[in-house]
This record gives C-alpha cells, sequence and structure tokens, in this order.
C-alpha cells in the first residue's frame, strides 16, 4: 500500500471510529447493518466498539423495520448502515414510516466518492436528499481526512443528527457519507491510529445524551368550564396516567385507539366498544359531546370518525409533536404540547350528571352481548383471535398487531387489561411492510415475552424477516391468521365483481409449515380454540414460534357484521 493510499485508508479507519464512538456516547446501543463494501468503514468500528451492538441483516428492507422496532422499545435512537446503490433505496419504506411514528432513526450510507458519481461506477445512485422531507435532516459529509479538526466537525455533525432525531418532533435523519478505497489497514482496524495529539477524552468531554426538556404551557382553558359533556378520544402516544388525569379532570369518556395505553388501565372513564355504541342509531343520538379533546393521532374505525365530522363541537387536538394528525379537517384548536403538561393545565370539570354513566353503562351492557356472543363461535374465526388474546396473554408481555384486519379486530373486540401489557403497531404509514421485521425488532429489545397479530400476506410480505434468526435475541410467537389471501378486501364493494378473486384478494398457497421448517422455526397448528389458548399461555423462552390460525375469510365477513350488528339498545 503507497503513502496515498495508507493516508486514504487511515482517514476512513479514524472517520468510522469518531462516529462508533461519538454514537455511543451521545446514548446509541444498536447498529443494524446490511453487509456490503462501501460501508465497511463504518461497519468495521461499531463491530470493534464494546458499547455497540452491531445485528447484521441482509434484506434492507427488513434491516430498517428491525431498527423501528427496537427504537420503539428501547426509547434510543437506532442506527441503520447499508452501502451505496440501491441498497439505500431499500430502506425508504422504514424511513416512510419512521418519519410519520416519530421514531429516532439515524441512517448512515455509504456512497462513492464525487468523482464517482454520473460516470457509470457501479452501485452509484444520486442519494443526496434520497428521503425526500421523510427525514427530519440530511447531510453529505465530506469525505474523510485524516485531521482532528475535520474529525471535530464530523463529532459536531453527529450531535446535531442525534438532536434532530431525537427532540419534540423527531424522527429520522440521513448522513450520507463518501469513502474512496482502500476502505482499512488490514491490522489496524480494531485500534486505528489517530492523528498526532488527538486525546479520546478531550475529544468526548462535552458529548452527552440530548436532553428533551418538557413543553410550557401559556394557553389559557378556562373556556373548558363552559362544556359539561366533554369527549376524550386517545390514541397510541398518549400515556394511561395521563390521559386517566385527563380525563377525571374533564368528567369525560376515554374513547382508546387499538393501540392506546388506556386499553390496558383500570378507568371508569375508559370506552373500548365505541365502534358497536355508535353503529346504534338510538345510543348516538344520545350522547351528542359539547366538546372533543384529541389526544394523538385518531382511532382506525371509521365510524367514530364520520361521527367526529359530523359533530359540530367545539375541538382541540393535543399532538407534542406539532404535526397535524387531525384527518377530519375539523374546525379545531391545535396544542403542540405533551400531554403531561395538557394534564396539568386542564381545570377541573363538572360533568353533566350521568354523562359519564350513559356510556359507560351501555359499554357493559353491550360487553355481555359480546361476550355471550363470541362463548357461542367454536369454529376458527379470526375475530375471536384478538378477543381470546386479550385474556390468554402473559402479563407484562407485548402485542404488536399487523395493519389490515388485525388491527381493527383489536380495535373492536379487545377486552380491556390491567396494565399489564402493551400494544403496538406501524401506524404511521399504516403499511404492511415490514410488519415481522418490526415485531423481532421490538422482541430483540426487551426481556419479556412478544407476540406478533398478523395476516398471512403481511407476514409473506416481510417472510425475509426470518433471515434475521440467527442473530435474533428474544422470544416471539407469530400468530398467523391464513385465510389465504386478503381478508380485507372481503369488506369493500369490489368483493362483489368477478375479478375480484384474482386482482384483489390476492390468493395465496403457501405451506407455512415447510416454510418454517426451511428456517428451523418451530410450527403449530391448533384446531381448536382451547389448544390455542393453551399455546398462548405458554410462551417460548427463547427463539422464533409461529402459530397457523386457519380460517374462511368470506365466512369471517358475515360473522364480523353479526357482532358489530350487536348495540346496547337492539
Amino acid at each position: 500500500m503507497n503513502e496515498s493510499s495508507l493516508t486514504n485508508a487511515r482517514a476512513n479507519q479514524a472517520w468510522g471510529t469518531t462516529l462508533a464512538r461519538t454514537l455511543s456516547f451521545l446514548g446509541v446501543r444498536h447498529v443494524v447493518f446490511s453487509p456490503g463494501s462501501r460501508s465497511t468503514p463504518l461497519i468495521l468500528a461499531c463491530e470493534a466498539c464494546k458499547d455497540l451492538e452491531t445485528l447484521p441483516i441482509l434484506d434492507e428492507r427488513s434491516a430498517g423495520f428491525y431498527a423501528i422496532g427496537l427504537a420503539k422499545m428501547s426509547k434510543k435512537p437506532v442506527a441503520v448502515v447499508c452501502t451505496s446503490g440501491t441498497a439505500a433505496a431499500n430502506l425508504s419504506p422504514s424511513v416512510l414510516e419512521a418519519n410519520l411514528s416519530g421514531v429516532p432513526l439515524l441512517l448512515l450510507t455509504a456512497d462513492r466518492p464525487p468523482e464517482l458519481r454520473d460516470c457509470g461506477a457501479g452501485q452509484a445512485i444520486d442519494q443526496l436528499k434520497l428521503y425526500g422531507s421523510h427525514v427530519r435532516w440530511f447531510h453529505e459529509v465530506a469525505t474523510p481526512e485524516f485531521q482532528t479538526d475535520r474529525l471535530d466537525y464530523l463529532r459536531q455533525t453527529l450531535v446535531h443528527a442525534l438532536a434532530k432525531a431525537t427532540n419534540v418532533g423527531g424522527g429520522p435523519v440521513h448522513l450520507n457519507f463518501p469513502f474512496r478505497e482502500p476502505f482499512f489497514v488490514e491490522n489496524e482496524w480494531t485500534n486505528p491510529p489517530m492523528p498526532a495529539g488527538f486525546k479520546w477524552d478531550h475529544f468526548l468531554q462535552q458529548v452527552s445524551p440530548p436532553v428533551t426538556t418538557r413543553t410550557q404551557l401559556l394557553e389559557d382553558f378556562s373556556m373548558f368550564e363552559n362544556f359539561r359533556r366533554w369527549l376524550v378520544v386517545a390514541g397510541e402516544g398518549c400515556s394511561a396516567r395521563n390521559a386517566k388525569e385527563i380525563s377525571e379532570k374533564l368528567g369525560a369518556p376515554v374513547l382508546a385507539a387499538a393501540f392506546s395505553p388506556v386499553r390496558e388501565s383500570v378507568s371508569s372513564h375508559r370506552i373500548l366498544r365505541f365502534e358497536n355504541l355508535l353503529r346504534d342509531d338510538i345510543f348516538r343520538s344520545e350522547v351528542t359531546p359539547d366538546a372533543v379533546l384529541s389526544l394523538g393521532s385518531l382511532p382506525t374505525s371509521k365510524t367514530l370518525r364520520s361521527w367526529l365530522n359530523e359533530l359540530d363541537s367545539p375541538t382541540w387536538v393535543a399532538e407534542p409533536s406539532g404535526r397535524n394528525v387531525d384527518g377530519l379537517q375539523r374546525r379545531s384548536i391545535h396544542l403542540a404540547c405533551d400531554f403531561e403538561a395538557l394534564a396539568d393545565s386542564l381545570p377541573k370539570i363538572e360533568a353533566e350528571n350521568g354523562w359519564i354513566e350513559s356510556w359507560a353503562n351501555a359499554e357493559a351492557r353491550l360487553e355481555a352481548k359480546l361476550n355471550k356472543a363470541f362463548s357461542q363461535i367454536e369454529n376458527l374465526f379470526e375475530g375471536k383471535v384478538a378477543h381470546l388474546l386479550s385474556t390468554a396473554l402473559p402479563d407484562d408481555s407485548d402485542l404488536v398487531v399487523a395493519n389490515s384486519m388485525p388491527l381493527r379486530d383489536v380495535e373492536w373486540f379487545w377486552q380491556g387489561g390491567k396494565g399489564k401489557r402493551r400494544l403496538s403497531g406501524n401506524r404511521g404509514a399504516n403499511g404492511i411492510d415490514g410488519t415481522l421485521s418490526t415485531a423481532l425488532g421490538v422482541a430483540h429489545a426487551v426481556e419479556t415475552p412478544v407476540f406478533l397479530l398478523t395476516g398471512d400476506l403481511a407476514f409473506l410480505h416481510d417472510v425475509n424477516g426470518l433471515l434475521s434468526k440467527h442473530m435474533f435475541k428474544g422470544s416471539l410467537t407469530v400468530i398467523i391468521i391464513n385465510n389465504y389471501g386478503g381478508g380485507i378486501f372481503e369488506n369493500l364493494p369490489v368483493a362483489k365483481l368477478m375479478p375480484f378473486e384474482k386482482c384483489f384478494a390476492t390468493p395465496q398457497e403457501v405451506d407455512m409449515g415447510n416454510l418454517c421448517k426451511a428456517h428451523g422455526i418451530i410450527h403449530a397448528k391448533p384446531k381448536d380454540w382451547a389448544t390455542f389458548e393453551d399455546l398462548i399461555r405458554e410462551p417460548l423462552g427463547q427463539g422464533i414460534r409461529v402459530i397457523e390460525v386457519v380460517t374462511d375469510r368470506k365466512a369471517d365477513v358475515v360473522t364480523r357484521q353479526e357482532l358489530l350488528s350487536l348495540g346496547p339498545t337492539n
């Protein structure tokens, strides 16, 4: 290696080592990467850093969502590293989800140096601002130089990037790293030399995890006392404690979205059966609120959204990130504040006599009807899976729920818990991309059992996630509702048309047992509910297991509509 190449290799090594150590001081603990040549300086340095856990995942599409699961559960930013070219493009679905969900990912894409761009060089695409407006910040990092002042620049760039990713309204950030070959010196990479006079203690002295300050509310909420029939709608981001305090201060029922922690809390204000309740015309006409407070994003329910849209009630929407999460475009006031500050600031309201009771009593009557109806369903019906999971899941466990019908069945049929289980999913872009990989990331980040409720198509769409089995740590039970196609489409008007089965239902004939066998994964296929519940109550200590529940998607549509037709007054 000549002098010029040696200097270049050492610059790359110093760049990578500075990145790895700075990230560790900033609180990053996981680096998810997909192998590639151009990203070698970053990967070798992260692998050599004792404070970072490196997780190799073949498919960048899976890697990005694995990182989302890790970040959500660890409450820390996660770095994602990939090589140049289409590798970086394959991160796009996870970037979109992280953006809309506010998940702090540090996207570190390797790239060709400027002289190898736009000239036909291999694995070279335009990576500048590749993710457009879907990241909080983009920066094209300078080409590595073996100088202390350039390492100062890299350190501060990382400090700024982590602040952008983790502050209020944070999310993914993208740093693009051009590297010239050679990437390392074989006998130096574990402890590479640094520029003359360089001292790590001095260099990292002021580097620490970003601190997010609490929002100070200046709004005057005295006008809230003019309303006595408040309605609170709680999304995923508001804690059960804050939602409970807010609903109690306002004397309001709190309608809990599918992943709202309110579902697993004990509160006399909690309402879960709003889908059925609001389909009942008599009840609907009797419970018009005179004011509405939305805490974060709205539930999935079209019935609820339609009703809220019809109301001409004064509305406030609280969202800490400051994003517009009111897709109904209501005549509303937006509060960019954290929910704890809001709970502290609200006045105590004396609700109209019987307001809470009208909701709670109707829910109790409806719950009895639903429980009776479910007890009479002996065939394997996908809605009953969600209903039984709410009672059979072990305490202190996590349930990741795929979009499409599993999410809706949880929102409609989940029975309220006592604060010990956690529900989550990818509700940013609402796609089925990366469902399995997200659950794997969640399970990797915790020491308790994790379950994934998914349809067959969502599972197959991300089946490459199983390739991470060799480095996966944790306990994941995957519950596949296998109705051999896209069951949610059976609910659409197009289901009556002749091309439906081919063009929309997406029928599949994969043998899930053989697929699991190919990956060395445990597979179970219960034939009855008792067997299913026994499997759920005994989670794996370590590894991945699949429970396949085979249902009839056309019959399930009929059963589900019969259940949703039950109301408090019929």
